[in-house]
């Protein structure tokens, strides 16, 4: 059946349902935003799985991390006494190596026959010997007291052995950081 409406063009209705195209348009903007809601819902899901593996891990590396702060305070301490150490090796004379000093520092006529360590001052040397000449004993002064072993090397007593043709001396040295 054809329709036809007879009524005059201002009282008509018009041919287009304004009410079904607003509802058509309401209807797909709900969808929309449903759809947004539940796009933005799933990333927040992923976030929240993604930071509760994130904090898991963390908590599982926390004794780890601590372990290693500790090692390396401990580490910074060790360090901070080698440093002390060190500066203390470096001014501390041994008492082991003084006679390998001595030995180093003799000339070829020069001979040691007797070390002492002073009993009040623990910090003087005394040495006794003999040389074939004096020149010798001056050259051997003066390689003690180059060496930064000793702070002060005194020829106390020189005589000559007239019979065996050699000059006894008497040494004495100060030890430096004794």
């Amino acid at each position: 059946m054809i329709r036809i409406n007879l009524l005059p063009r201002e009282d008509r209705r018009s041919d287009i349902p304004y009410a079904r195209v607003a509802s058509f348009f309401i209807l797909i903007f709900i969808v929309l935003l449903g759809s947004i809601y539940g796009v933005i819902a799933a990333v927040n899901w992923s976030a929240q799985r993604d930071l509760a593996a994130a904090q898991a891990r963390y908590d599982e590396l926390l004794p780890v991390r601590q372990a290693m702060e500790q090692a390396g305070d401990k580490q910074k301490q060790i360090d901070a006494k080698q440093v002390l150490v060190n500066q203390l090796e470096k001014s501390r004379i041994s008492p082991y190596n003084l006679l390998t000093r001595i030995a180093a520092a003799l000339p070829p006529n020069v001979w040691l026959d007797e070390t002492k360590v002073n009993q009040s001052d623990a910090s003087m040397l005394e040495l006794k010997g003999e040389v074939g000449a004096y020149p010798e004993l001056a050259q051997f002064i003066k390689r003690l007291e180059a060496d930064k072993a000793f702070s002060a090397v005194t020829l106390k007593d020189t005589d000559v052995d007239q019979k065996a043709g050699l000059w006894k001396y008497t040494l004495e040295l100060k030890l430096k950081g004794m």
